[in-house]
């Protein structure tokens, strides 16, 4: 209703995309085993021999114990009695340890076991793409936002924006980690407050500690910024589209922006980010591919660097996104300072919006100088980069004013900055 209030969208679009979102669910309730065969990959005949198959079969097993409906001792002594040709749960339901209702919902589990994909995956039925197509249909964690952004009807940005409204600020990764029980209130009171006496992320310093993996930070923070986090553990580019993804996103774009294309499917395109700032740049992507429908999800910095180098044939810089890196200190010899006016001295980045505003003008100009052609920045998060690094450089230096300079080098922009006490 915000989203049609602020103008964004129409309720018919609304309306759409809540029928996406029925679709899905309803899909996520169809076993694994029956979305094999709706999608064509395998046939009736294959699913009852995966069913039958003695991994399957072992698993049924597996499972009662489980669910505490035999113990081992007694599956030993029914594998024992069992004919060759004899259902296990078939035996089951006639030595009276289950009913036909329980065997009948193991039946189902069994269907829609991990286990059976994995097993067809083994003997070659299917594909790795293939099993994660389907594996996909089963998650309906989806919400109306972001299939409004996959729409393309609104961006990133715009939605965003509209759930700080709704919910006054963004919610903070200590309060997300502790809603989702990894963390106690006195871990993450001793970890802020080493923050603040260190000013290093939060969430470095609980990895540190070891209170948090990498993927559960990764988690919580795609859950702060509304999008999805994929492991994608077994991932790989299918070759076949490979010219397709870097004729859209070409490397030198993907290095530069720090987005990484990794499907397209009809006109659907799926493009990962490992920084959460990095997220709105897609917004301006869209603008240059209006056709083609663009999902986002977040992955590990390792993850995003491993994928860069299989799909472009070349390791990713570790300096090229100088906006995810600290400004350079004093490292002005190489760089053009472009005129006096261009050093403004920041006490509070905070309330003095119209010098940072002034800074953010000045850098827009420099890149239209020296690319007409790049896209323009997101103000948004020029300013929350020049907040962060006032703090550290303010922290490591013991100042309270910062120098901040724009510069051309080598036909590229930088931002640097310099204590000043």
């Amino acid at each position: 209703m915000l989203l049609i209030k602020e103008g964004l969208v129409k309720e018919e679009d609304i309306e759409k995309a809540l029928e996406i979102q029925r679709r899905k669910a309803e899909a996520a309730k169809i076993p694994l085993g029956e979305i094999l065969v709706k999608k064509g990959l395998i046939s009736r005949d294959q699913l009852r021999m995966l069913l039958v198959h003695p991994d399957i079969r072992k698993n049924l097993g597996t499972m009662m114990i489980e669910e505490s409906l035999v113990d081992e001792q007694q599956l030993t002594e029914l594998l024992k009695r069992k004919g060759p040709n004899e259902h296990l749960g078939t035996l089951l339901v006639k030595q009276g340890y289950i009913t036909n209702k329980d065997l009948k919902r193991l039946l189902d589990k069994q269907l829609n076991s991990l286990k059976l994909g994995e097993l067809a995956l083994k003997l070659n039925m299917i594909g790795k793409r293939d099993l994660e197509d389907a594996l996909k249909m089963k998650s309906s964690q989806i919400t109306i936002g972001q299939i409004l952004c996959d729409l393309n009807l609104i961006t990133h940005s715009d939605l965003n924006r509209v759930l700080l409204k709704m919910y006054s600020q963004k919610l903070r990764l200590g309060e997300i980690l502790l809603k989702q029980g990894i963390i106690d209130n006195e871990k993450l009171r001793a970890a802020l407050h080493e923050q603040g006496e260190s000013d290093e992320p939060l969430g470095d310093i609980l990895i540190r500690k070891k209170l948090i993996t990498v993927d559960q930070l990764y988690s919580a923070l795609a859950m702060q910024c509304n999008v999805a986090f994929k492991k994608l553990e077994n991932f790989v580019f299918d070759q076949k589209q490979k010219n397709s993804l870097c004729s859209i996103v070409g490397q030198k774009y993907a290095e530069k922006n720090q987005i990484l294309p990794l499907s397209l499917e009809i006109n659907k395109l799926t493009l990962a980010v490992s920084n959460p700032k990095n997220i709105n740049r897609i917004d301006e992507l869209k603008l240059s591919n209006p056709n083609i429908q663009m999902t986002c999800v977040f992955i590990t910095n390792k993850k995003f660097m491993q994928l860069f180098e299989d799909l472009y044939g070349k390791q990713l810089s570790p300096g090229i996104a100088s906006m995810q890196k600290n400004p350079k200190f004093q490292e002005f010899d190489q760089t053009i300072i472009e005129g006096e006016d261009e050093k403004l001295v920041i006490s509070n980045p905070e309330t003095e919006n119209v010098l940072v505003g002034r800074l953010f003008e000045r850098y827009e100009m420099f890149q239209q100088r020296i690319n007409a052609a790049a896209y323009p920045s997101d103000i948004s998060l020029f300013k929350e980069f020049i907040k962060d690094n006032y703090k550290k450089i303010c922290s490591q230096f013991h100042c309270s004013r910062v120098t901040f300079y724009i510069g051309v080098n080598t036909n590229k922009v930088e931002i640097l900055a310099s204590p000043n006490n």
